[in-house]
């Protein structure tokens, strides 16, 4: 519940007993689903057929991206802004790796980033 509804509506999802109410639990679902899209925090698929990402940036983008990335603390240049998250999500994977000839948990030595 804590993820899904607001808590000034959990007295309508939960019964005085502590059970979930079904119909109001599902229409928090629907409210908290249509919030992420609005906000983009998940993806439909195929709703890209219907709506471009360019669509939903300010008008004045362009002009103002330097301010913006700065705003959030990014890197300009895409190639920069992605190799941090890009060794992050290789390390682990080849620590496993390395780790599973000798059968240890790998945690003793550091994770292989290239």
């Amino acid at each position: 519940m804590d993820d899904v509804g607001r808590k000034d509506r959990r007295e309508a999802v939960v019964d005085g007993t502590g059970n979930v109410e079904r119909v109001p639990y599902e229409l928090c679902v629907l409210v908290a689903l249509r919030g992420a899209a609005r906000r983009r925090g998940i993806h439909a698929k195929g709703a890209a057929r219907r709506h471009s990402p360019e669509e939903g940036l300010p008008g004045d983008f362009e002009a103002t991206r330097v301010v913006r990335y700065a705003a959030i603390r990014q890197p300009l240049n895409p190639r920069t802004l992605i190799a941090d998250p890009k060794k992050r999500m290789t390390a682990g994977p080849d620590q496993l790796s390395g780790a599973l000839p000798d059968g240890s948990s790998g945690r003793g030595r550091p994770p292989a980033v290239p």
